[in-house]
């Protein structure tokens, strides 16, 4: 016990350590691209999106080649070098893991951009990252942010600069607590009772899919990610400490992401009509995790072929 703990501790440490200091590298770096945003933005973008894709691909490393975690996928296939809107369910940090094994293998992994809360900027490197790279940092309230969000709209359409704009639109990760208070909600409204996700809150994307219907951004993907450690309920997610820590993630975790992709242009462009859109969206996806959890895992899903597989 006593040296299981030691190894862990030293792991964590080591990994903790390094990370912070290629942050630290990174963000030195890109306090340099500062002053070359008002003369060339594009080179700016440029910059800090390849920068910011060192760090992932370190992260992602570990992930799957260092740790051995392994992301099997159903679904949709998609095409490399695509930007897109990204919307996805929120269980844990391990999130951003599942989400960058889908972009890196599509060549968008430097172009992940999120919507995260505003408070995010003040973290020193990880969070002054964010903002130097142009993360959407919002408030809990879209109207209060609304002139920041056209600005950050406006410079990514004008400019046809590769994305994929990423959006929980849950407005939070998952928990026990968070989803009752959130069904009961639901019953009190007459709205769908949902299980294994979090109500929408459609206002924000319907107006991202609003702002991008018409531009270089064709596509919105949904993705339905679901987590297993076996012997535990279903949904158990490994957390960052775990990722770092253990000897192998798969076995005992298992992670698998669902893919549905829509063309902007086809959806309904009534927002009555688009809200209920979004609803049902997150019905099928609630559906979809009710089955895993029910079946045991994704045996009988079909693969996402385009994706390769992970090793």
């Amino acid at each position: 016990m006593v040296l299981s703990l030691l190894i862990k501790g030293s792991r964590t440490v080591f990994y903790s350590t390094s990370l912070f200091g290629i942050a630290c590298g990174l963000n030195a770096l890109q306090i340099f691209t500062i002053p070359l945003w008002p003369f060339s933005g594009s080179l700016s973008y440029w910059i800090n999106s390849t920068l910011a894709g060192c760090l992932w691909r370190v992260m992602q490393f570990i992930f799957e080649d260092v740790k051995g975690g392994r992301v099997t996928y159903s679904g949709d296939k998609l095409e490399s070098d695509q930007s897109a809107l990204v919307t996805c369910n929120h269980r844990s940090w391990s999130d951003f893991y599942m989400l960058n094994a889908v972009s890196s293998r599509l060549g968008m992994m430097p172009y992940n951009r999120y919507f995260v809360k505003d408070s995010l900027k003040h973290i020193p490197f990880f969070g002054w990252g964010m903002y130097l790279m142009g993360m959407l940092m919002v408030r809990r309230s879209w109207d209060s942010d609304q002139k920041k969000i056209d600005r950050v709209f406006s410079d990514l359409v004008d400019n046809k600069r590769p994305v994929w704009l990423i959006s929980f639109i849950e407005g939070s990760r998952y928990t026990t607590e968070k989803c009752l208070e959130a069904q009961e909600f639901c019953r009190s409204r007459n709205l769908p009772v949902l299980e294994h996700v979090l109500f929408p809150r459609t206002k924000g994307i319907m107006a991202s899919i609003s702002k991008l219907r018409h531009s270089h951004v064709k596509y919105l993907y949904d993705f339905t990610i679901a987590y297993q450690q076996e012997g535990k309920p279903f949904g158990k997610a490994p957390n960052l400490i775990d990722i770092h820590t253990v000897d192998h993630l798969s076995p005992p975790y298992h992670f698998h992401m669902h893919i549905e992709k829509h063309r902007l242009e086809d959806l309904p462009t009534n927002p009555a009509e688009l809200n209920k859109w979004i609803i049902q969206l997150y019905q099928r996806k609630d559906t979809l995790l009710s089955q895993l959890a029910e079946k045991g895992w994704t045996a009988n899903l079909d693969p996402c072929l385009n994706l390769r597989p992970t090793p």
